[in-house]
């Protein structure tokens, strides 16, 4: 068998006996022809395993149905669709379906965006324009690594995925004597000392992983994740600044980043970090931005509120084409981070900012509620928790330190029937989650 006749086997097999379904995002009409042409005429897979797909949200649909009819997705994705960057999807989609395969299409692409698609986990991008069979290689490479050191590698994962750490110890063995200095191989050899309980000496195979390969992110990231393990910010940081030097438009990794410096007293090195992060989401889909805010809470809120109050103010001024519940969610976080500050006027005019946004949106009436109890505005205080439960009736009825808390707003505002209904909802549902017989 030539070698075309290999690749074009591997692609049929993955298809039509291995459940493979392409889901495709590009309006590229020129590449759409060339992929249609080469799946159905050269290679004969039915239409019905390719999907062509019009938004990131109609991709995100697709991987839990593939999961449910036991499909393998085979995603085929524009970098850039219709004017914003959608790089940063495809973390999502390898969070989503692990065992997917991500190829990413571009007409052109810098070391940097190269370097962050392979650390979000691509697994082979296309350059375009390209041929016919060059095409064909690069998705069945993608399917089945060319060579057997790969094949090991994928396996190694698997096995640490399912929580084999002992079993894939045994495999790196494999891929260390077929290639002593793989950089691959030594951070997997690290991964399975790391999940035996031995960090010491994961910690060496994670340098000298570093040593073997200058541009290859893993060991680093490893490296990083060690010592924020242990507490040491200062190496953590140090870990972090030399992934950021090898694969600098992660925006994640910007914030770790801002929160090391804030953590070591460096405001002013933190604040441009964090600035970075959301300039770079800003560069992609508006969703990103959410998403940037949702990480900028959870890392910086507890401890340096005036700092995520900063950056949560820049992403609302962004966020003009931000999905409703997306900028409600931004807006949410800055009064909360505000309230965390002793500044509830600000969270209050923050909040009525939202609700204009967002009108129908119960969560930020009952955070204005908050913020207005702490200033002794009872009675404004129930009207916006009032107003909470109108647009959701079953509003803090599932969970009993809420209710408590909805109590508590009716009480201070003399709305006393209220309080003793939410006061008994919340008894009634803590009563049930310490019932011993449940």
């Amino acid at each position: 068998m030539d070698y075309a006749a290999h690749l074009r086997g591997i692609i049929r097999e993955f298809a039509l006996s291995g459940g493979g379904s392409f889901l495709v995002m590009s309006e590229d009409t020129i590449f759409l022809k060339m992929l249609q042409s080469a799946l159905n005429k050269q290679l004969g897979i039915p239409h019905l395993r390719i999907h062509f797909l019009r938004s990131i949200e109609a991709l995100l649909g697709q991987l839990p149905l593939c999961e449910v009819k036991g499909d393998s997705p085979f995603i085929i994705m524009e970098q850039r669709f219709r004017g914003r960057l959608h790089d940063q999807y495809v973390k999502k989609i390898k969070e989503q379906a692990p065992e997917s395969r991500v190829i990413v299409l571009t007409n052109e692409i810098t070391r940097d965006g190269l370097a962050l698609l392979y650390e979000l986990g691509v697994d082979n991008t296309i350059v375009k324009p390209l041929s016919m069979n060059t095409l064909i290689e690069k998705i069945a490479n993608a399917i089945v690594p060319p060579a057997k050191l790969g094949k090991l590698m994928d396996q190694a994962r698997q096995l640490l995925a399912e929580g084999e750490a002992k079993a894939a110890l045994n495999v790196t063995d494999s891929i260390l004597s077929i290639k002593p200095d793989s950089s691959t191989g030594l951070m997997l050899r690290g991964d399975a000392l790391r999940a035996l309980g031995q960090p010491n000496e994961a910690l060496l195979q994670y340098q000298q992983a570093m040593e073997m390969a200058q541009l290859f992110v893993g060991p680093v990231q490893r490296l990083a994740e060690h010592y924020a393990e242990l507490g040491d910010t200062v190496r953590e940081l140090h870990y972090l600044q030399k992934l950021d030097a090898l694969s600098p438009l992660n925006y994640d990794r910007k914030i770790d980043m801002g929160k090391a410096s804030l953590v070591l007293g460096r405001a002013d090195v933190a604040h441009k970090y964090l600035n970075e992060a959301v300039r770079i989401a800003g560069q992609g889909d508006a969703r990103l931005l959410g998403e940037v805010a949702a990480k900028l809470a959870r890392t910086c809120m507890e401890h340096f509120p005036e700092a995520c109050e900063q950056h949560l103010r820049t992403i609302v001024d962004m966020g003009g084409t931000m999905p409703t519940k997306a900028i409600a969610e931004t807006w949410n976080r800055l009064g909360i981070s505000l309230r965390r500050q002793g500044r509830w006027q600000d969270a209050v005019t923050e909040y009525t900012k939202a609700i204009q946004r967002a009108p129908d949106d119960e969560n930020l009436y009952f955070n204005k509620a908050l913020a207005e109890t702490d200033g002794q505005f009872h009675a404004e205080a129930a009207r916006s928790l009032s107003a909470a439960i109108s647009i959701n009736p079953a509003f803090g009825r599932h969970d009993p330190a809420m209710a408590a808390r909805m109590s508590r707003i009716f009480e201070l505002a003399g709305e006393l029937e209220q309080a003793r209904k939410y006061s008994a909802i919340a008894e009634e549902l803590d009563n049930a989650e310490h019932d011993p017989n449940d």
